[in-house]
């Protein structure tokens, strides 16, 4: 039964690290763009998104405060 206990535990600890990574980098999450995005191209991140109604080119897109911002492309 200490095994179980011992397995279950371990589990559980590896869930929460799991979790804790995954908001991490839903946090950094970006869209790089080394093109041309054109009209009519929905980008989300997270829970954010954004309809692109006109052409992006070499920009960066970010989630900040629930919507999707355009800047400078940053590789």
């Amino acid at each position: 039964m200490a095994d179980t206990k011992t397995f279950a535990e371990r589990r559980q600890e590896l869930e929460k690290k799991e979790q804790e990574g995954s908001d991490e980098r839903r946090r950094h999450a970006k869209v790089m763009c080394l093109g041309v995005i054109h009209t009519g191209v929905k980008i989300t991140i997270n829970r954010a998104s954004r309809q692109v109604t006109e052409e992006l080119k070499y920009c960066t897109l970010t989630e900040s405060d629930g919507e999707i911002r355009v800047g400078p492309f940053k590789g």
